[in-house]
């Protein structure tokens, strides 16, 4: 694998394709099965003098990050280990596998199984659990047609362009875009290719609410990807139904009028050798509060905590709905690579624009306000051509963000922040 090579945005090609003929049961049911992993370490420096406080007394923590929110001291990003096995090609009999990752780090923090765990909602990025399952599933392959492919379990699907995933990525940070979009999924996806090119995904997943862990909502997830020219690639998918609730008085309150909905559009080009271009929009909505609801349950809109609650207050969205929220964004990427006698070096300009015009969408967003978010990242990385590094990338990112609030630092519309990383993966 080429670390810091991203493939494709759905279909990430990091898995070799199996080809042991384990369908008629002659072969162990392990034959095949692979294990590897990835290990990101980094070191970020902040320039925007962040505000100290209780829990960071010398201010070292970045607002509005998510992997790389501790700053001025080494921080393990990512140490995840996989074990899986894709079910072999038959055209007459069904196949099994599976795939299972256990992740540790801060990066799960922010996709971590949270399903049913109330702290998650509660607690801050820095206080929320550091270990988790990123996936955990089982696989069948059907013989019918092409290759239908199920999957039963829990997903962190990578919706969009950007991954958790550190080992596949060509930056070391995540845009607010990643950070928005949902987390694990639990249920039945199903994969097909319709045409050779065109690679399409049916999920239906339920996540638990908290607060009635029998009440479990159904999450439905489609996205199609379409490579028709081996240089371009094109993708498209939605999510609808996951989970939406707001916390008052230590209780999450569900969402009574409609569900979240998540769409995502975007496509790569690489026809120029070494040179990779992406471009990637997304927009989402979040159903609201009925206005009802909240007087029938003398809920006092106006006094809701504040410490660690999202949002911690409700706003009048429409005359019958609080905190009915919208949000979208682009990212715009320029990815260039080249091996040299030195080793693999590569460049890469990351662009993004969020917007959250009712300040509802992202945790440093004020409810009631128009938020608009700006990330400029500038990563060139290295892969050392000697024999002993061959599994080891270097980066050195520069990382801009801006707001039209004064969120980051002592109060500063924007910060600056140098981060130095170093990743390590492995197969056997």
């Amino acid at each position: 694998m080429s670390i810091g090579f991203l493939n494709t945005s759905y279909g990430y090609k990091y898995n070799a394709i199996l080809t042991s003929k384990i369908s008629d049961g002659n072969s162990p049911f392990f034959a095949g099965t692979k294990l590897y992993g990835t290990f990101a370490s980094s070191y970020t420096f902040n320039f925007a003098t962040p505000s100290t406080t209780i829990a960071f007394p010398y201010g070292n923590k970045n607002e509005n990050c998510t992997d790389d929110y501790q700053i001025n001291g080494p921080t393990i990003n990512e140490f995840d280990i996989t074990i899986s096995k894709e079910p072999p090609v038959s055209d007459n009999f069904i196949t099994s596998g599976f795939k299972i990752s256990l992740d540790t780090g801060q990066n799960i923090r922010d996709v971590g199984p949270y399903t049913g765990n109330y702290s998650y909602y509660t607690r801050d990025m820095y206080d929320k659990q550091s270990w988790g399952f990123r996936q955990a599933y089982i696989c069948f392959r059907f013989p019918v047609g092409s290759g239908l492919k199920m999957d039963i379990g829990e997903k962190n699907y990578s919706i969009g362009y950007e991954s958790y995933n550190l080992s596949r990525t060509w930056n070391n940070t995540y845009s607010l875009i990643a950070a928005a979009e949902p987390g694990g999924l639990t249920g039945i996806f199903l994969n097909y290719h319709f045409l050779k090119n065109l690679k399409s995904t049916i999920g239906i997943a339920f996540t638990d609410s908290a607060m009635f862990p029998i009440d479990r909502y159904p999450t439905y997830e489609f996205s199609l990807t379409y490579n028709p020219l081996n240089y371009l690639v094109f993708y498209e998918g939605m999510v609808y139904g996951a989970e939406n609730f707001i916390i008052y008085g230590n209780n999450l309150i569900p969402d009574n009028l409609n569900k979240f909905f998540y769409n995502f559009i975007g496509a790569e080009f690489s026809y120029f050798e070494g040179y990779d271009f992406v471009l990637d929009y997304e927009a989402g909505l979040n159903g609201g509060i009925n206005k009802s609801f909240v007087y029938n349950n003398a809920i006092n809109i106006n006094s809701l905590p504040s410490s660690g609650a999202y949002p911690n207050q409700f706003i009048s969205t429409s005359d019958s709905t609080f905190n009915k929220s919208r949000f979208s964004g682009v990212a715009f990427y320029i990815h260039h690579y080249k091996a040299y006698n030195f080793g693999r070096l590569s460049q890469t300009l990351r662009l993004t624009d969020v917007s959250d015009p009712q300040g509802l969408w992202e945790t440093a967003s004020i409810p009631g306000e128009a938020f608009r978010y700006f990330d400029y990242t500038l990563t060139i990385g290295l892969r050392p051509n000697i024999k002993i590094m061959k599994n080891i990338q270097y980066r050195l990112e520069f990382e801009h963000q801006l707001s039209n609030q004064d969120i980051y630092g002592d109060g500063n519309p924007s910060q600056n922040m140098m981060n130095f990383m170093m990743i390590y993966t492995f197969s056997r």
